[in-house]
């Protein structure tokens, strides 16, 4: 792996691991906005399949791709910050 995605993989994994845990504090006093807040991001992931949201620059199997790689990991980050409120 080249230098710039190392770097990029290790921001992913602080911004990933920062999410999870502010809305693990937010969730304490604010449990239905913090629900609201993933809802909303759920209508949004799921409307991008074929918007632009990633970008104008990528080709639409890169797109789909990168479309189907962020609903996998959405899903993860998704039950990380829900599953401490149930």
């Amino acid at each position: 792996m080249d230098d710039t995605t190392l770097r990029l993989r290790a921001r992913v994994t602080i911004l990933e691991q920062l999410t999870v845990r502010l809305f693990a504090i937010l969730s304490t006093e604010h449990a239905s906005e913090v629900k609201a807040v993933v809802a909303n991001l759920d209508q949004t992931i799921k409307n991008a399949k074929g918007s632009e949201l990633f970008g104008a620059d990528l080709t639409n199997e890169n797109r789909d791709d990168l479309f189907n790689m962020t609903t996998t990991e959405w899903a993860w980050i998704r039950a990380q910050i829900l599953d401490p409120i149930k």
